[in-house]
C-alpha cells in the first residue's frame, strides 16, 4: 500500500470557518425512486382512509398511523371523528325531544284516560285476581290446619286409651 505523506502532519492548522469555505456542502436531493415510494405511501394512506366509515374505524386508523407525522389523513380522521360525535349528539337530542313530545301527547291520545270502562275493567280484573289468590291461600292454610288438628286429636285419644285408669278414693 502506498503511503501518503500529507496525512502525517497536524490537521488543526485550519479553523472550522476556513474548512467550511473550502468544502462543498452536500445537498441531498430526492431521487425518483424515493418520490415513487412516498407516492405509494400516500396512496396507501388514502386507500386506508377511504375504507374508514365509522368512528371506531377512524380511531383505529389514527392509532395505527399516528407515528408518521407526514400523514395528512390523520387530521382528516380527527375531523371526521368530531363530526360523527356532533351528529350522534344531535340525533340523541332529537330522540329525547321526540320522546318528551310523545309523553306530552300521551294523555290526550291514550284511550284509557277517556274510557273509564276500560280502566275499571282492568282494576276489576286485578281485584278479582287478588281475591282469588287470598281465598286460595286461606283454603290451603285451613286444610293444613284441619289435618294437623285431626292428627293431634287422634294421638291424644290413643294416649288416653293406653293409660290405665287411676283409681280414685
Amino acid at each position: 500500500m502506498p503511503r501518503f505523506s500529507n496525512f502525517n502532519g497536524n490537521f488543526n492548522h485550519m479553523s472550522n470557518s476556513e474548512q467550511q469555505e473550502k468544502s462543498f456542502k452536500r445537498v441531498r436531493q430526492k431521487s425518483d425512486n424515493e418520490s415513487e415510494i412516498v407516492s405509494k405511501l400516500d396512496r396507501c394512506w388514502a386507500e386506508d382512509f377511504a375504507k374508514c366509515s365509522t368512528k371506531e374505524d377512524f380511531e383505529e386508523y389514527i392509532s395505527v398511523n399516528s407515528r408518521n407525522k407526514r400523514n395528512p389523513f390523520i387530521m382528516k380522521a380527527k375531523d371526521k371523528i368530531e363530526k360523527i360525535k356532533k351528529e350522534e349528539a344531535q340525533k340523541l337530542a332529537e330522540e329525547k325531544a321526540k320522546e318528551s313530545a310523545k309523553k306530552l301527547q300521551e294523555p290526550i291520545n291514550n284511550n284509557t284516560y277517556y274510557n273509564p270502562q276500560g280502566n275499571s275493567a282492568k282494576k276489576k280484573n286485578d281485584l278479582l285476581y287478588f281475591i282469588l289468590k287470598v281465598v286460595g291461600w286461606l283454603i290451603v292454610i285451613g286444610v293444613v290446619g284441619i289435618v294437623s288438628y285431626s292428627i293431634y286429636q287422634s294421638e291424644k285419644s290413643k294416649k288416653e286409651k293406653k293409660s290405665p285408669p287411676i283409681p280414685t278414693l
